[in-house]
């Protein structure tokens, strides 16, 4: 009988599938109830491994929450460079944005906010948070000063329609909902 022998995986590529099995065993069991145990089981590895790539859950998971809201800033950054100079196009973009990687991303998602309880992990999730925040205050600060500078509030939402909800957005308040 002949076997193929398994390729050796570089110690980058080790790291990837650790952090993959580590981000489908939280999105299932939360932070609190997920063991080092648990992720070395999902990913077919030692858990001397897993201690090789981090040096604890909360590393492993800070790493995750890291990687994701960088993901999640970089897609936002595009969407509303790109939208053009209008505060609607810029708003509308980068909802569709922030919503479309939510749907892309469900698993993440769900990870980052199973354990918005759990105090080791809000200490990381707060500083997604508070990221955001400043995201946010910068697009309404960007607005306050064209408003200062003469421009209408009301031109500011030029064909925005907020009885309408783009799809991606029902879809999501669908979700939350069941």
């Amino acid at each position: 009988m002949s076997t193929t022998p398994r390729k050796r995986l570089t110690g980058e590529e080790r790291r990837a599938a650790i952090l993959d099995a580590a981000l489908e065993v939280f999105s299932k069991r939360g932070y609190h109830a997920t063991s080092i145990d648990d992720i070395a089981r999902e990913g077919g590895v030692s858990k001397a491994l897993i201690y090789e790539h981090f040096a604890s859950k909360h590393d492993l998971y800070g790493e995750l929450l890291e990687q994701h809201a960088g993901e999640l800033f970089s897609v936002l950054a595009e969407a509303i460079s790109e939208a053009g100079t209008t505060a609607s196009a810029r708003l509308a973009e980068g909802f569709e944005a922030f919503y479309g990687f939510v749907e892309e991303h469900g698993v993440a998602w769900r990870m980052l906010f199973r354990e918005a309880t759990d105090p080791e992990a809000l200490v990381l999730l707060d500083r997604v948070v508070n990221q955001v925040t400043r995201v946010v205050a910068g697009l309404i600060a960007e607005a306050i000063t064209r408003i200062h500078e003469g421009e209408s509030v009301s031109s500011l939402f030029d064909g925005v329609d907020p009885t309408h909800a783009p799809p991606r957005q029902r879809s999501l308040f669908d979700r939350v909902g069941t």
